[in-house]
């Protein structure tokens, strides 16, 4: 495998500014040779993709913070920002809207987590727990046993639920 960094000459600590000198100046150096310039090209986008898959996991671990601390619309805002939606993106999605009330939406992305690492429990635990209270057996629902068939109308034509 090869170590990006060394192919543009630069520190794994280097900063962005000095990463994207270096890229071009290798650049204008390796004009007309191909290999050269595939190389350079393939080693300088390794090391934005690091960085940005980088950058990703700590707003999500930050987005994880928020939610726990109950600031929903500052977590949301943040997962907005991210480029890479990974398994983790669509469960803290998926919590954020189940916490804003926007059930149709986290359903959808706690099912997309779940589809992407299906043998991570945590995931499998919130998508199944809210399949469940889609199916109306929600924790506290009075109703959950209730024969769905029965009628709210008796047979004097007077509703049940108020008598």
């Amino acid at each position: 495998m090869i170590n990006p960094y060394e192919i543009l000459g630069v520190l794994q600590n280097a900063s962005d500014e000095v990463i994207n000198e270096a890229y071009l100046e290798r650049h204008t150096k390796c004009i007309g040779d191909d290999k050269a310039t595939a190389e350079l090209n393939q080693a300088y986008h390794m090391i934005l993709d690091q960085r940005r898959i980088s950058a990703d996991q700590s707003k999500l671990s930050e987005v994880r913070y928020l939610v726990e601390n109950v600031r929903f619309t500052e977590a949301n805002n943040l997962l907005d920002s991210c480029d890479n939606k990974n398994a983790d993106w669509y469960f803290l999605k998926g919590k954020v809207c189940y916490n804003k009330g926007w059930l149709n939406n986290a359903y959808e992305n706690f099912d997309k987590a779940v589809n992407m690492e299906p043998c991570n429990t945590e995931y499998a635990d919130a998508f199944k727990r809210m399949s469940e209270s889609k199916q109306g057996n929600m924790t506290g629902n009075p109703d959950k046993n209730i024969n769905k068939t029965k009628k709210f109308f008796n047979k004097d034509d007077c509703c049940i639920c108020c008598c």
